[in-house]
């Protein structure tokens, strides 16, 4: 799981473990001021090692936090 900018404000890959059962998963990134630039994304990478394997999802959603 990542959120990406298109540019320097990515979080990089968060590897997230996974269970048979839907369950929130969650993360917060700080993306540094003066970096975002309207084409920001999710990423889902479901199998990282290259196995075929899948994960079934129901649902994204992100939020914006307030700024500190």
């Amino acid at each position: 799981l990542a959120y990406f900018t298109a540019a320097n404000g990515d979080s990089g890959w968060r590897e997230i473990a996974l269970t048979d059962e839907f369950e929130p998963v969650s993360f917060e990134w700080s993306v540094p001021r003066g970096e975002v630039n309207g084409q920001e994304w999710i990423g889902i990478w479901p199998d990282p090692e290259g196995g075929a394997r899948e994960v079934i999802i129901r649902q994204v959603s992100v939020e914006m936090l307030p700024q500190d």
